[in-house]
Formats: structure tokens, C-alpha cells, sequence
């Protein structure tokens, strides 16, 4: 007798995405995953923009929408948990374009006991974001690494999981970092599949905007670990992989040309066009001595906790 498909719920989070919300809801709808075991639910923060006009199209094909005026990330990612009661819940956002196999490959791994599964980005939407790309694994990993995570463009948890974790908190940005250690530390099980990949349509338009991102994630992302783990060395009890030899060769550009190659076929695909010596200029001399700088600054800053976490989406949302 076949096993039944899971219930599965997408919860996409947005506020005035009138430029992709048509493509990343479409996509959403439009899977290789029975129609009667998935839904998806939009739940805005109370767009000015036309962007629930275009979301409201796609009602008649399932979509449900939520509007929380003012509501923030977290908070509208919570509602969209608290609107199911579905088995799996999968989490993008409104300028990620998900594949048509996108459910079905996070429910592989729900199957085989794996309860929080993360995948790739490929950073897209102008030649800025597109130097933030990173050379693709090959092998699913269970660790978080450079390139591969469980952010909540792409991520997806079981509910028990979920529960047990004590839900989403309202950290300002990176919350989906914090969110995954605490899966982990209570007991979840993590695998970050390469082939899972989707892409972020999310213009950096200029370089000082590069900058400050690099350096905010970094510092974010040291802040969290430290008030977690109250260290910053890797281990079997802590699910962050930190590489000494590929660090070394991320600052000598050594990873960069590789990184070029490989991903420069999926940009040409999007319509972005970036010679070399721009990508290692942005690359080298812009995103990694801001994410180096943000990761130590990080490091130094004295009994850090959440409250520390710098909003990044504030400070960029008009850039």
C-alpha cells in the first residue's frame, strides 16, 4: 500500500513585493506535490504597493491571504504556522522562485527522520548580489556551512519539531539562525541538501549596500552563536561548520574563479552579466573584508545577547 504524502504548508512573509510576487506565489502553487496535500499562505504586513492585488489573483488557485498590518517577519511567519495544522511547514520569502520539485525534495528528507531541512540560495537579481554566490556542494551536509543553511527563504521543519523548539522568536534579523540552533539543541535533526535550490531575486544596487549587508550578517550571525554556545568553535554540539582552510582560501580568491565558472550559467539564465574582474573586485575587496571585519567585531564585543542583533532590513529596506 503507498504511504500517504505528508501535509505540507508553505508560509511565505511579505510587505510591498509588487516587482516578484506574481513569479514567487506562482511557483509556489505550481509543484510536483498532490494539490490536495499542500497549501500556501501569504500573510502581508500591509502593502501599499498593488502587491495584494497580484496576490489576490491567485486565490481562486489556493492561496490564502492573511494582511497583519505591521506585522514583522517573525511574527507573520508565526501566524502562518498558527493558520495550519499541517504535518510539514515550509518557509520562503516573497523574492524567492522556488523549483516545481521544491516540496516534494524537503518531504524526502522528512521521510527518511530528518526534521529541519535547509538548502541553497542562489543570490540573484543584479551582477552585487550575484558576487555573493558560493560554490555548490555536491553531498548533502549536517552542518551549517558557507552556501548552505536554513534560512527561511528555504527551510522547512516538522511540526512536532517546531513545537518543541519553542516556535519563532522576534529577533530583529537572522532569526532563522537562531531558530535552527534552538531546533537543534532540542533535539532536532538537520541535513542541508544542495540539490534543494532556489533563487533570491534580491538586488544589492550598489556597493555600499554590499558592505554594510556583509558586515551586519557576519556580525549578526557571531552574536547569536556566542549567545547561544558562549563560543565560537565548532563541534558535535553545535551545527556550524567553521573551516580554517576555507576561510584562508576565501580571502586569498583562490575559491573565486571556481565560484565564477560554476554559477556564472545560472546567472547568465536570469539575465545578469558579470565579467571576472568585476566579481573578484566585489567579491574580494568589498563582501569579504566587511564580513571578516563584521565576524570580529562580533567576536570581541563583550557578553553578547539577541538584544545585540542588528536590523538589518531597516537600514536597507529603502536603499
Amino acid at each position: 500500500m503507498e504511504e500517504i504524502p505528508p501535509k505540507v504548508a508553505v508560509v511565505i512573509t511579505e510587505w510591498n513585493s509588487a516587482r516578484t510576487i506574481r513569479e514567487c506565489v506562482s511557483r509556489a502553487l505550481h509543484q510536483d506535490y498532490p494539490r490536495d496535500r499542500f497549501s500556501v499562505i501569504l500573510v502581508d504586513a500591509g502593502s501599499t504597493d498593488g502587491t495584494l492585488e497580484i496576490a489576490r489573483e491567485f486565490e481562486s488557485e489556493g492561496l490564502r491571504v492573511e494582511v497583519r498590518p505591521g506585522c514583522s517577519e517573525p511574527e507573520g511567519q508565526r501566524i502562518g504556522v498558527e493558520l495550519t495544522s499541517s504535518d510539514i511547514i515550509l518557509f520562503t520569502n516573497s523574492d524567492i522562485y522556488v523549483p516545481p520539485d521544491w516540496i516534494s525534495r524537503h518531504v524526502h528528507w522528512h521521510r527518511l527522520g530528518y526534521t529541519l531541512v535547509g538548502g541553497y540560495v542562489f543570490w540573484g537579481g543584479d551582477k552585487y548580489a550575484f558576487a555573493w554566490n558560493s560554490i555548490q556542494g555536491r553531498r548533502p551536509t549536517f552542518q551549517i556551512e558557507e552556501g548552505a543553511g536554513v534560512g527561511f527563504s528555504n527551510c522547512s521543519v516538522a511540526r512536532a519539531t517546531y513545537v518543541a523548539a519553542g516556535g519563532i522568536r522576534d529577533v530583529p534579523s537572522n532569526h532563522d539562525s537562531e531558530f535552527a540552533f534552538r531546533v537543534i539543541r532540542s533535539g532536532g535533526k538537520l541535513v542541508l541538501d544542495p540539490t534543494i535550490e532556489v533563487y533570491h531575486d534580491h538586488p544589492q544596487r550598489t556597493l555600499s549596500l554590499v558592505l554594510r549587508r556583509s558586515f551586519g550578517y557576519a556580525y549578526n550571525h557571531m552574536i547569536i552563536v556566542k549567545a547561544f554556545y558562549g563560543r565560537v568553535t565548532s563541534g558535535e554540539d553545535i551545527p556550524l561548520r567553521l573551516d580554517l582552510a576555507t576561510q584562508v582560501a576565501n580571502l586569498m580568491g583562490v575559491k573565486a574563479l571556481r565560484a565564477y565558472r560554476e554559477r556564472y550559467p545560472t546567472a547568465v539564465t536570469w539575465g545578469i552579466r558579470m565579467g571576472f574582474a568585476e566579481f573578484f573586485y566585489v567579491r574580494q575587496c568589498i563582501r569579504y573584508p566587511a564580513h571578516y571585519l563584521g565576524f570580529i567585531v562580533g567576536f570581541l564585543r563583550p557578553a553578547p545577547d539577541l538584544e545585540s542583533v542588528r536590523d538589518l532590513h531597516r537600514q536597507t529596506v529603502t536603499a
